[in-house]
């Protein structure tokens, strides 16, 4: 009797679907990247048009938000089954990827650096992104880079999100246990340093060798990432991240209007600023000031909340946009570099409008190239594993039993 394997092989159950990705994340995710590469290159034609002149908050508020939600998203399952190690390792492996990231990225623009000021003398580049520390003590600002207390300006960002991915695991654990714990806590660290901070007990990484510390405490920033984090947990599990309520809706616009009104006057301090707690008179973005917190969080529970923002989020207009989003970190690394480049070559020209036009023009365009890259690339890697994984079955040798 000659017996076929699909004859005794129980039928296979269909595959699970897995959840339709929110596109919207990724759409303001690639505005977010799009417009810090844009502020990065100060005094440009476009910077005025960026979302730090609508109000308190600026695009790295929202950069590290939504990095929160993407990680809630991605890793509360492994959590919620008990698979800490798992998630710990995967979310350490990706904390180190991004360290040897913002080494490539360091390493590219100190060589464009060191040819604008050595080739061209715009010594004037040396305070614009805090090169005196290598200039001064090379060798302790060279041990300073790998050790990541030494960091040059517009390139302080990936050292961040590194830390408050190694931190991630550890809001995760709590985080499906209770989560209105794990809010608490990190609410009253990033309460604290302020209150530190206001005695001057500054409790924040060093900036090695130079007299300092890091220009984003990443002790603070866990504050909004936790939040970030939150809402993707309640995504993940079916709740809407930030629910519709009138009076939130009122009160978050109204300071958004509020903001957006104090920041286009150019008004300085908040009214009443010498009543206000210490930690409401100010916009300390190292620390993430109160009135930058709320900012951001008020723009994202309108945009969670309006129509339009999702109607534009899922119009095919912004394909491109959302490309770039979804490949974050390539995006970013290369932005940049650009973001250098372009500080640069305007410290070296005088810049122009219609320069200023085709420089950005042609630098946003590579970074489409670049998500362009590494999207047929994932797709390239995901073909490979499903063709190492199918092992055709043809028939069963009667003989020895062997599949052939």
């Amino acid at each position: 009797m000659h017996n076929s394997a699909s004859a005794n092989a129980a039928p296979l159950p269909p595959p699970a679907s897995k959840p339709m990705r929110d596109r919207r994340l990724d759409v303001f995710r690639g505005f977010a990247v799009l417009t810090i590469f844009i502020n990065h290159v100060p005094g440009n034609a476009f910077e005025a048009f960026t979302s730090r002149n609508w109000g308190f908050s600026d695009a790295a508020e929202a950069f590290v938000l939504m990095s929160g939600i993407a990680v809630g998203l991605a890793y509360t399952g492994t959590f919620q089954r008990g698979e800490f190690k798992s998630g710990l390792e995967k979310m350490w492996a990706r904390a180190f990827k991004l360290y040897w990231v913002h080494l490539l990225v360091f390493a590219a623009c100190l060589a464009i650096l060191a040819v604008t000021i050595s080739v061209f003398g715009a010594e004037k580049m040396i305070r614009a992104v805090s090169l005196q520390p290598l200039i001064d003590h090379p060798i302790l600002a060279s041990i300073g880079v790998p050790l990541l207390t030494y960091q040059i300006g517009y390139v302080n960002i990936l050292p961040l999100y590194m830390m408050l991915l190694l931190m991630a695991p550890a809001f995760l654990w709590l985080g499906v246990r209770n989560r209105w714990l794990l809010l608490l806590i990190s609410g009253l660290i990033w309460f604290a340093l302020h209150i530190l901070f206001y005695e001057r007990i500054y409790i924040n990484m060093p900036n090695w060798p130079h007299n300092g510390r890091w220009f984003l405490n990443p002790f603070a920033w866990q504050f909004i990432f936790v939040i970030g984090i939150l809402g993707g947990m309640s995504a993940k599990t079916g709740k809407r991240i930030a629910p519709f309520h009138p009076v939130l809706y009122v009160l978050a616009l109204t300071y958004a209007l509020f903001s957006f009104y104090w920041i286009q006057q150019r008004m300085g301090a908040l009214p009443f600023n010498d009543d206000l707690p210490r930690i409401m008179r100010d916009f300390n973005k190292a620390y993430l000031s109160l009135p930058r917190l709320l900012h951001v969080l008020s723009l994202t529970y309108l945009v969670i909340n309006t129509k339009w923002p999702s109607w534009i989020s899922t119009s095919n207009l912004w394909n491109a946009v959302e490309l770039m989003g979804k490949h974050g970190l390539p995006v970013f690394a290369v932005g940049t570099v650009l973001s250098i480049f372009l500080q640069c070559f305007r410290a070296v020209i005088p810049p122009t409008l219609w320069m200023d036009i085709i420089l950005f023009g042609a630098g946003i365009y590579i970074q489409y190239r670049v998500a362009v890259f590494a999207s047929n690339n994932k797709k390239r890697e995901i073909q490979r594993t499903k063709n190492l994984e199918i092992k055709p079955v043809t028939k069963i040798d009667n003989a020895n039993g062997l599949v052939g």
